[in-house]
């Protein structure tokens, strides 16, 4: 989940390549174990102020993963973040930015936690949606497709549909040849978007 935090693992791979070059130099310092070592003291603070944060959207992340009711995954998750402290995640800004995005999200989140015929985060759907818009990004060459989706949003919701409920999770990039199989029809339904229902038609058929 934190692989994007790069500047992380980037810190941790250097200080333990230093480590390892130290452990096989037997005269004291190894030169280059020293040069990168000095340069990541001056970021020691920040790699420590950062890793705390992680280490609360970690805790987050592992309450969310539960098989709980939701009643009870939203008292543990209000009942940790109303417990977090300054010291717990020492970058400015980050827990009143936490606390305001949570209770924005929050009904919604729990809307429809214990449904069984909904997943309780929208990774996957995300994911799917995500590979949806790259498809037809190179099916058009149109690089605003986001707004493709927000006018079009039938053809999005017609994919979704027919695709994902028969959808082995093997498969799940497969899926995406509906797109390529309708290539011009793609084109036509971004260009005219009069014609949608007309392609849609065609697609369903």
């Amino acid at each position: 989940m934190f692989d994007r935090f790069a500047g992380l693992k980037i810190y941790e791979y250097l200080k333990a390549f230093a480590n390892r070059l130290n452990s096989r130099c037997s005269s004291g310092m190894h030169p280059l174990a020293y040069k990168i070592l000095r340069i990541l003291d001056r970021f020691e603070a920040d790699y420590r102020r950062l890793k705390s944060c992680v280490a609360v959207i970690s805790a987050i992340r592992d309450i969310l993963d539960s098989d709980s009711p939701g009643h009870v995954v939203k008292s543990k998750l209000l009942s940790f973040i109303r417990r977090l402290r300054f010291s717990d995640c020492p970058i400015r800004g980050f827990l009143s930015d936490l606390r305001s995005i949570t209770k924005s999200w929050l009904d919604g989140l729990f809307f429809a936690y214990d449904d069984p015929e909904l997943p309780r985060t929208n990774v996957d759907i995300e994911r799917f949606i995500g590979l949806v818009k790259r498809e037809v990004r190179r099916l058009t060459g149109n690089r605003n497709i986001g707004m493709f989706f927000v006018y079009q949003a039938e053809f999005l919701a017609f994919i979704v549909v027919e695709e994902l409920d028969s959808l082995e999770d093997s498969d799940f990039i497969g899926s995406l040849d509906i797109l390529s199989a309708h290539n011009e029809s793609l084109r036509r339904l971004y260009i005219s978007p009069q014609k949608r229902k007309k392609v849609l038609s065609q697609l369903q058929d």
